[in-house]
């Protein structure tokens, strides 16, 4: 026989999460079942915002401690500070002290700054933080020395080339006020002109920090190429000569934004690094033993044009850095002219196609052959060949059906050049379409790769397509504070539309799903607060740091546990309460109701209680927030 538990709920039900347990009688067995009820409400048509903090200048970052206590924000032009969560009133307090200010040591115009920070997995106990950032110029060259006078407040002398630097900080807490101590500063990466992420215009630089599950650090960066032409190096408005007489580049790298696709080079890519050294990881793709400080040893992804945000699937990749898998990177990628788009990077090695395509699309402008001329060719010189390198174009192909991952020598098509990831596009899950409401997913006709608009069939994704200009990445959505449609989402912004749409992903790498979300003003950073589960973004245009809710006052998360769910009588059971906990951080109080005439125990873990009989009364436990 089969029974069925109907539970009704009436239109005044508040909203919350409710648990119990249901008891019955089989034969001599009395049975317990713990029972989970949530109750949602429709999204509003705007969710409550509020300001954290006040007197930001440029804010471009926020980041959490594991426990939600403390948020940090940074700055764009070299000031980090930290906010102390408020227990009265569940916001946060700005340390009116800047956790660390490296204003003079960075180069802050345009789209240069401070852009990337991040604390370690283990701040709480060891104190570092990371930065990553534009170095000034003037800084860059005469620190140290006689010539170095600090540059004035416009940054005049860092519009010109330079590096893109990583460094680390101890931050030391006295009396309750957090502050880096400059002593042990640490470059990780950028020692000097000739080893830093190259800088040859006025964006596509640094971008984020973050760290992988299995304590490695992963950094993004631009392809530091002309955002105004289609950059192939000597290009007019660039820094390229200066550059090249600093010893910036390299003469191979002045090739502008192939530079995406050298593994010789910094730029463009996703690099994994070891947080203690700055070296690149042995578990790196193209890792090299004799140089662990080389582009090569340090790369992990490339093909990219500015992936300015990026983050990583929670619970995703493993602990083991010796596996090599950092998880599924979530990267946006900002488009030239036409698309915007969204990668997933999941292997290593992964080439996402810059500056050959934009989102889906091919970019004519870069389909003639360039040479890579730190890829010789070794047939040059036998049989005819007259092909001294590879170009970039010999080097890369479309993805197939058949996944095929070959590419071959145009000296000798039977011989082949290489196999795998670095050689084979990895499209975007989305790209969509600056001046019109057009957005794109992948598909194959046959073994070739195509491409259909969402909300058509095809597509598979049954959403209304959308414009946008500007992609700056997001989080995935782990929390229960939002409307259920929204949880397990990957929710990203756009700056230049001000908006955050929620995707919804299948299978790693499958679109099933695109909803508004927001319309926000300019964000260019997005995270969730673990402790709350609301969202916080920075907004660099109008200078503030905001939260993002729903629902007023949160209820109480309610977790019950047994040690048994059956047995015969007398049936003892131990009940626990206490992982129940308030996301605010208010003080609970409990109320254990056994159903069967016993008194009530407000302990959070009563003692051991015996069932003698089924019971009329289902067995309640209520956690209250005391006001």
């Amino acid at each position: 026989m089969t029974s069925v538990l109907t539970i009704t709920t009436s239109a005044s039900t508040p909203v919350g999460n409710y648990n119990f347990t249901v008891q019955g009688a089989s034969g001599a067995l009395i049975h317990t079942l713990p029972v989970s009820l949530s109750v949602l409400a429709a999204p509003p048509v705007t969710w409550p915002v509020t300001n954290l903090g006040s007197g930001w200048d440029m804010p471009v970052g926020v980041a959490f401690t594991k426990d939600g206590s403390k948020l940090f924000v940074w700055e764009k032009g070299g000031k980090v500070y930290v906010c102390n969560r408020n227990v009265s009133t569940q916001l946060y307090d700005k340390q009116a002290t800047p956790v660390l200010d490296i204003s003079a040591e960075v180069g802050n115009w345009n789209d240069m700054g401070c852009l990337g920070f991040t604390i370690d997995p283990n701040w709480e106990t060891n104190g570092l933080i990371y930065l990553s950032y534009i170095v000034d110029r003037h800084y860059l060259l005469n620190f140290g020395t006689p010539l170095y006078d600090p540059p004035p407040g416009d940054n005049a002398s860092a519009q010109k080339a330079t590096i893109g630097r990583i460094t680390c900080y101890q931050t030391v807490n006295n009396g309750g006020v957090i502050t880096a101590n400059l002593a042990s500063r640490k470059i990780l990466l950028g020692e000097t002109k000739s080893t830093g992420i190259p800088i040859l215009y006025d964006s596509h630089g640094v971008g984020t920090l973050t760290f992988a599950a299995d304590g490695t650090l992963i950094a993004s960066c631009g392809d530091a190429a002309s955002y105004s032409d289609f950059d192939q190096g000597s290009t007019a408005g660039t820094y390229y000569v200066q550059a090249l007489a600093d010893s910036i580049i390299r003469p191979n790298e002045n090739v502008g934004s192939f530079r995406s696709q050298m593994l010789t080079s910094l730029n463009g890519k996703i690099l994994r690094l070891d947080p203690a050294t700055g070296d690149g990881m042995p578990s790196n793709p193209f890792y090299d033993a004799a140089n662990p400080r080389s582009a090569k040893s340090r790369t992990y992804a490339f093909g990219l044009r500015n992936p300015f945000r990026i983050s990583i699937k929670p619970g995703t990749g493993s602990t083991n850095p010796d596996a090599g898998d950092i998880g599924e990177i979530y990267v946006g990628d900002v488009g030239v002219g036409t698309w915007e788009e969204l990668n997933i990077i999941k292997e290593p090695g992964t080439n996402c196609g810059w500056p050959l395509y934009e989102g889906l699309a091919v970019v004519p402008q870069f389909a003639n052959p360039v040479p890579n001329k730190d890829e010789p060719n070794p047939l040059f010189g036998t049989g005819g060949c007259t092909q001294q390198y590879y170009t970039f174009q010999d080097m890369f192909k479309q993805v197939t059906a058949d996944n095929a991952k070959t590419v071959y020598n145009p000296c000798n098509p039977s011989q082949p050049i290489g196999t795998g990831n670095r050689y084979v596009h990895r499209r975007p899950i989305i790209d969509y379409k600056h001046d019109a409401d057009v957005a794109r997913v992948g598909i194959f006709s046959g073994n070739t790769a195509t491409v259909a608009t969402i909300g058509t069939p095809a597509s598979g994704v049954p959403s209304a397509p959308f414009r946008g200009n500007a992609n700056t990445g997001g989080c995935y959505y782990t929390g229960t504070l939002f409307p259920s449609n929204f949880r397990n989402t990957f929710l990203f912004g756009d700056y230049g539309r001000s908006f955050i749409k929620a995707l919804t992903i299948n299978f790693t790498d499958v679109l099933q799903k695109v909803e508004h979300f927001a319309d926000v003003s300019s964000p260019v950073c997005l995270t969730q607060n673990p402790l709350d589960g609301t969202l916080v973004y920075a907004d660099v245009e109008t200078n503030a740091v905001r939260r993002i809710s729903y629902g007023g006052n949160q209820f109480p998360v309610v977790k019950m546990t047994s040690n048994g769910i059956y047995g015969p009588a007398p049936f003892n059971v131990t009940f626990t309460g206490s992982n129940s906990y308030d996301p605010e951080g208010g003080r609970l109080t409990y109320s254990w109701n056994f159903g069967d005439g016993s008194a009530l125990s407000t302990a959070a873990n009563p003692p051991v209680h015996s069932f003698t009989a089924p019971a009329g009364v289902p067995t309640k436990f209520v956690v209250t927030l005391t006001q």
